[in-house]
């Protein structure tokens, strides 16, 4: 499936995007929003060690990814939880 565009609700520009003050948020908010539209099935989430497997996300360093992705939860910009897959314990945006 190729993807021409990633849609955002207009509360992304209104009320999360206003917030971010860190490129690699916006990044990371951004590539979140792109993986997650590229999956098929239901529920959508993007595991942490998917993100973190990810050319574009690995080369922030974990500690980056890490924060960029606090920030954006902070912000409203991303959901955060922690799901059991397969026995281990995952952390998904």
């Amino acid at each position: 499936m190729k993807i021409d565009s990633i849609p955002l609700p207009d509360s992304f520009f209104t009320q999360a995007m206003p917030k971010i003050q860190d490129l690699a948020e916006l990044k990371t908010v951004l590539y979140v929003a792109y993986l997650i539209l590229r999956k098929q099935g239901y529920p959508h989430f993007v595991t942490y060690k998917e993100l973190l497997s990810q050319e574009p996300m690995a080369a922030m360093g974990e500690e980056v990814l890490r924060q960029a992705l606090n920030s954006a939860v902070e912000h409203g910009a991303l959901l955060h939880s922690t799901l059991n897959i397969n026995g281990v314990l995952e952390d998904v945006y």
